[in-house]
């Protein structure tokens, strides 16, 4: 069974290993929340295009063919004197008549509705452009974060690995000793106990590490179980760079507040929502005001509806002329579409002083965090080297047999224990130092001016 497998099944695919930079951009190419956010910026662009060309003329072209039944002429009673008579047969009219058309209209004042239209799709496109920023950002958060997860399992998964083969190797030690007389049941039972649970641990690592490989992997667009590493970073310098040290505002305008709101798309979305009720504003106000058009009509008809009596051939005909409108009925309404996007547009000032407090909220919170997570991990490092001391003095004693099998599998137990506490705290500090740049408006595997790009990236979707 095990032959017949290997030579009708497909190949395993080779392993791809990932750093963060390329885990994100990977992300960013697979990711279809994004791609739908750039549709919506195409669709944003184009309508702002159909707004401006609001202020070209409409031109309509036209051509048209009737054939009318039969009407008998007429006549008209002249109150000529005698003898000139006093009646005058009018000529039958023509049954078919043809015309082609050109007819133009060109606004000249509309009250400001299309300006008003011109500057709402704008802010529509601004806010498309605002929230694909915002779904790039989220993608790339969520990436790195699935790809620290996945250096979290692989290292916790490594370090239970270790000490399962210790434990095995202690377990084999006693069955040895045993045979010899040199050793008791009692430790053996000890060390095959701690193997069991060392095997539990093991599987347990290898699960979590298989939902972390599958979570990076459907973010990354790859199958679920694809066999995907993450390459490890080097040992971390343990410290807070410039950027985690900046003051959160300063006169100067330089803090990490005033970064932010320079940089965060949220921001820019909440300030097109205010750019666009004040445009649907404008839009309703102009209801109040007249429209002005300058008309034209180019004809080419057979026969001339103006002429009397009618005669066939085809003739040019024109027409210029201004109309000017005015929808009385209309006023209530619009009165009342000033008022609720007036309302709407406070609302959404509101809203925007409220993200600023949140903004600043969420940057104290992540530069506190950030120290926190420092100091823990400084902590489980020098936990680490205690550790790693503790089971040699230990395991020395223990060769030499004037220590107890349990006094080595208690300080085996406590370096695995610290191992992984490192672990968790490198993972905890890295992602802390996420948070921050993120909150100050950063993007996300470590690109510097990711922001600019992104913007680009958008923009260029957009007509």
């Amino acid at each position: 069974m095990r032959g017949a497998a290997a030579g009708g099944g497909a190949a395993p695919a080779a392993a791809l290993t990932v750093d963060l930079r390329s885990a994100v951009e990977r992300a960013l190419s697979a990711s279809p929340v994004l791609a739908g956010a750039l549709d919506a910026l195409r669709a944003a662009g184009a309508s702002r295009s159909v707004a401006e060309r609001q202020y070209a003329p409409s031109l309509v072209a036209s051509a048209g063919y009737t054939h009318s039944s039969p009407i008998e002429p007429g006549t008209i009673s002249v109150p000529f004197p005698a003898p000139a008579g006093s009646t005058i047969s009018l000529p039958a009219p023509l049954q078919d008549s043809t015309s082609f058309r050109i007819a133009l209209q060109q606004p000249l004042y509309t009250g400001g509705r299309i300006a008003a239209g011109i500057s709402a799709a704008g802010a529509a496109a601004e806010s498309a452009r605002a929230e694909a920023l915002s779904r790039r950002r989220a993608v790339g958060a969520a990436t790195e974060q699935a790809w620290w997860y996945l250096v979290l399992a692989t290292e916790s998964e490594k370090a239970v690995a270790e000490n399962l083969a210790a434990v095995t190797a202690h377990r084999k030690d006693a069955e040895r000793r045993l045979a010899q007389g040199t050793g008791t049941k009692n430790e053996l039972l000890s060390w095959e106990m701690q193997e069991v649970e060392a095997g539990v641990r093991r599987r347990a690592a290898a699960t979590d590490l298989a939902a972390a490989r599958a979570r990076l992997n459907i973010l990354m667009g790859l199958p679920w179980n694809a066999p995907t590493a993450a390459r490890l970073p080097g040992t971390p310098e343990i410290g807070m760079d410039p950027g985690d040290t900046a003051p959160l505002s300063d006169a100067a305008g330089g803090g990490l507040l005033d970064t932010a709101l320079a940089r965060r798309p949220e921001i820019d979305a909440a300030r097109a929502r205010i750019a666009v009720h004040e445009a649907a504003e404008a839009q309703a106000r102009s209801s109040l005001r007249p429209s002005v058009y300058l008309t034209g009509d180019v004809a080419y008809a057979d026969p001339d509806p103006k002429a009397f009596p009618q005669r066939s051939g085809f003739e040019f005909l024109w027409d210029v002329g201004l109309v000017a409108s005015f929808d009385l009925g209309q006023v209530p309404a619009a009165l009342a579409q000033i008022e609720d996007a007036r309302a709407q547009a406070a609302q959404a000032r509101e809203e925007l002083v409220q993200m600023r407090d949140s903004l600043t909220l969420e940057l104290v919170q992540a530069r506190f965090d950030l120290e926190k997570a420092r100091d823990r991990f400084v902590s489980s490092a020098a936990a680490v080297n205690l550790a790693e001391e503790n089971v040699r003095v230990q395991r020395d004693r223990y060769t030499a047999g004037i220590a107890l099998a349990s006094e080595l599998s208690d300080a085996e137990a406590s370096l695995l224990s610290a191992r992984l506490d490192r672990t968790r705290s490198l993972v905890a500090w890295e992602l802390a130092r996420a948070t921050l740049r993120d909150a100050g408006g950063g993007e996300a595997g470590g690109a510097d001016g990711g922001g600019a790009d992104a913007a680009s990236e958008a923009q260029a979707g957009a007509p």
